[in-house]
C-alpha cells in the first residue's frame, strides 16, 4: 500500500502540513513522501517489508508505538532517503531484519525492543544498519531499550556504513552470535548500559579487519567486562562510576586483527568521580605496543597511571597518585541511655527520701 502524508491535524503553510501526520494501518505500506508517520499503540502489522520508505524519499519521520513484524525487513529504508525513526513499540522479525537502512541519513531512537528470534536462511541480524560504504551513514543510534539476537550466529546490531554515533543506555546483546559487529566505520560508541553475548566464542563488539571505531567510552564492568575482539578503538575511555566498583572494563582479544584499524589505542578518562587510589583490571589482553604512550595523564585533580599488573603483560591497573578517601566523621560520644537516665533518677529520689525521713 502506497502512503503519502494525510492532514491529521495541524495547519497550513504556504502548500505544506505543519504537523502533518499519517497513521499507518496496514503491512507492506511504502511511504512515497516526506513527513511524519505513526504506527498507534495496540496495532500489529505484518508484511513483507512490513513499512518502506521508498527510494528517493527525504524526511520521512516514524514513530512506532505499536508491533512490527515481517518475513524480510520490519521497517525499511532504501537507497537516498533520509529520517527519523522511533521506536516506543516493538520491532521484529522472522526474516532477515527487524530495521534495514541503505539510505543516506538515518536518525535512529529505540525506547522499545528491536529483535529477531529466528534465523533467516543466511543468518540475518536483528538490527541491520547497512549503508553499504559511502552510500549512506546513519547519524545516531540512541539505544535505551533493547536491541537483541537469539539465534545461532545472529547479530545484534551489523554494520557495513558509516554510524556517527552509538549511545547506549540499555541493552544490546546476542544470546549466540555478537551483539555489535562493525565492518565499516563507528565514529563513537558511549556504553553505559549493557554491550553483551551469552556464547563463548563470541564478543560483545566484533569490530572486523575492514572496521574502524574511532572512540569508545565505557562503563560497562564489574562480573561482565566489555569484550572487544578485532582492530582496537583509536580512543579507549574508561567511565568511572559514583564508588570504588563501579568503572568500565575493556577485555580485548586479537588486538592485532588490525588490517584498517588503529594498530594502537589511545587510553583516557571519559567522566565519573575518582573513589579509589587503584582501580583493577581496566584493561585486558592488550601489550604495552598497543597502548602506545598514553599511559599516563590527569584528571579530577589527580595524576594517573595505567600500570601492568605484578607478573602480568595485559592486565592493566588505573591508578591515581595522591588520592585517599575521605575519613568518614568522628562518631560523637555516647552518652547515657534513657533507660540510664531513668534509673539514675530512681536511685537520686531512693536516696532523698531517706535523708528527709
Amino acid at each position: 500500500m502506497k502512503y503519502k502524508p494525510l492532514i491529521a491535524f495541524g495547519i497550513l503553510i504556504g502548500n505544506e502540513a505543519a504537523f502533518a501526520q499519517t497513521i499507518i494501518n496496514a503491512g507492506d505500506a511504502v511511504l512515497t513522501s516526506s513527513g511524519t508517520y505513526e504506527i498507534s499503540a495496540g496495532v500489529t502489522l505484518n508484511g513483507t517489508n512490513t513499512v518502506s520508505v521508498d527510494s528517493g524519499v527525504l524526511n520521512a519521520n516514524i514513530t512506532n508505538n505499536g508491533v512490527l513484524d515481517s518475513s524480510n525487513a520490519s521497517l525499511y529504508f532504501k537507497d537516498n532517503t533520509t529520517g527519523t525513526f522511533v521506536n516506543n513499540g516493538t520491532v521484529t522479525s522472522s526474516g532477515y531484519y527487524g530495521f534495514l537502512t541503505v539510505g543516506n541519513n538515518a536518525s535512529v531512537v529505540n525506547n522499545g525492543t528491536i529483535t529477531k528470534t529466528v534465523t533467516a536462511p543466511s543468518g540475518g541480524a536483528a538490527f541491520a544498519l547497512q549503508s553499504f560504504a559511502t552510500r549512506g551513514a546513519v547519524t545516531v543510534l540512541n539505544n535505551a531499550g533493547t536491541i537483541s539476537a537469539y539465534a545461532v550466529n545472529d547479530i545484534a546490531l551489523l554494520n557495513y556504513g558509516t554510524i556517527g554515533s552509538v549511545l547506549n543506555t540499555g541493552t544490546i546483546s546476542s544470546d549466540a552470535g555478537t551483539a555489535i559487529s562493525n565492518n565499516y566505520v563507528i565514529n563513537t560508541i558511549t556504553n553505559t548500559g549493557t554491550i553483551n553475548t551469552s556464547s563463548a566464542g563470541f564478543y560483545a563488539i566484533n569490530n572486523n579487519g575492514a572496521g574502524t571505531i574511532g572512540t569508545l567510552n565505557n562503563a560497562q564492568g564489574g562480573t561482565t567486562p566489555l569484550t572487544y575482539y578485532g582492530a582496537l578503538p583509536a580512543n579507549y575511555n574508561i567511565i568511572l562510576g559514583s564508588n570504588a566498583t563501579t568503572y568500565g572494563k575493556l577485555t580485548v582479544s586479537a588486538p592485532t586483527y588490525a588490517d584498517y584499524g588503529s594498530a594502537t589505542t589511545t587510553f583516557g578518562i571519559h567522566s565519573g568521580t575518582v573513589s579509589s587510589a587503584r582501580y583493577v583490571g581496566v584493561i585486558s589482553g592488550v601489550t604495552t605496543s598497543y597502548l602506545g604512550t598514553t599511559q599516563t595523564g590527569s584528571y579530577g585533580g589527580y595524576t594517573w597511571t595505567l600500570e601492568l599488573e605484578s607478573g602480568s603483560t595485559t592486565v592493566w591497573d588505573l591508578l591515581f597518585a595522591g588520592y585517599s578517601p575521605t575519613p568518614p566523621p568522628p562518631t560523637p560520644p555516647s552518652g547515657p541511655t534513657a533507660a540510664d537516665t531513668q534509673e539514675a533518677l530512681l536511685q537520686s529520689a531512693a536516696a532523698l527520701r531517706t535523708v528527709f525521713n
